[in-house]
């Protein structure tokens, strides 16, 4: 890649930086608050069906039985419409910005291969350039040898 995208370091960063809140944030509560806001008619969004499970058990405790849970990780169709409250488990929101996060690098890096493509060196052009110029690439000169070799 022709570009100094390969020395920003803003993707890991940010990762360790939500992963870090993450740590923080274990055993504090959130859970039990995001289940104490939740009322009947509400929507639940968890990551996948283990936290489904967990969300459901908490749900059933309060007695809770008019709640829909949507698992990101298996959803397929239309996301449920709700009079309601939508609430996220932590698990689901930490997901979706990493996965915004990779989103944003493959992003730049598309850029990059539009802005800046790498050349084609195996491409005849090319191979008569880096021979009128002296130079040969190894995949032209490895190219070159297994032709000689069959000559």
């Amino acid at each position: 890649m022709r570009s100094n995208f390969k020395d920003c370091t803003y993707g890991p960063a940010l990762k360790a930086f939500l992963d870090g809140i993450e740590n923080q944030q274990c055993r504090s509560g959130r859970t039990t608050r995001m289940l104490d806001a939740v009322k009947e008619g509400d929507v639940v969004v968890c990551w996948d069906a283990a936290h489904a499970r967990h969300i459901r058990f908490g749900l059933e405790e309060r007695e809770l039985r008019d709640v829909r849970l949507v698992t990101l990780g298996t959803q397929t169709g239309s996301l449920p419409m709700t009079s309601g409250h939508v609430h996220f488990d932590h698990y689901s929101l930490l997901h979706h910005f990493h996965t915004a996060i990779v989103r944003a690098q493959q992003q730049v890096e598309d850029m990059v291969k539009v802005m800046a493509p790498e050349p084609d060196p195996m491409h005849p052009l090319n191979q008569l350039a880096e021979a009128f110029l002296g130079r040969t690439d190894k995949r032209v000169r490895k190219h070159s040898n297994k032709e000689s070799d069959h000559e």
